[in-house]
């Protein structure tokens, strides 16, 4: 059986980024299966908790080209989930992936979170192009990365494709 990969513990000014658990499932499919989150996902439709733990256990515990973090404010509640993947050795990229819970919005958490993935992709990946994937019609999520620098790379269907490089 292979080793199980744990993501490190991270932090920003008001967040702590854990790694996620089998204990954040309710979580995980609670977020995600938010109508106003899930609509914007490539995959159109709501999960449930067996299906989230068979990917976790599955495929998720035993990668080392993706993390997933539990996002947490000084309060100690879950405010979102955060990720990066390796997209290329090669090309040293990695894609940044995000959901918040939607009784955080407009807090600020979603912009510090970003900005802490990209740090961790530029410093501890050693990534030179940081990559995100945002379907055309989430305003929110497409001027926050604009705000970030992010430059539009492409286009796939509903989503364009954004990349900032070092």
């Amino acid at each position: 059986m292979s080793e199980i990969i744990h993501a490190p513990e991270l932090f920003s000014e008001r967040l702590r980024f854990t790694d996620m658990t089998e204990d954040d499932a309710d979580f995980v499919v609670s977020v995600r299966n938010d109508p106003e989150v899930y609509k914007f996902f490539i995959s159109v439709h709501e999960i449930t908790i067996e299906e989230h733990l068979n990917w976790f256990k599955n495929s998720y515990i035993y990668n080392s080209d993706r993390f997933d973090w539990i996002a947490r404010n000084p309060e100690g509640e879950r405010v979102g989930i955060f990720g990066v993947k390796r997209v290329s050795l090669e090309e040293k990229s990695a894609e940044i992936s995000y959901i918040l819970s939607s009784s955080f919005y407009k807090k600020g958490y979603a912009s510090e979170a970003v900005k802490r993935l990209i740090h961790f992709c530029f410093d501890e990946w050693k990534c030179d192009k940081v990559i995100a994937e945002i379907h055309k019609n989430n305003d929110a999520s497409l001027k926050l990365i604009e705000r970030l620098n992010f430059s539009k790379s492409s286009s796939n269907g509903d989503f364009v494709i954004w990349e900032l490089k070092r």
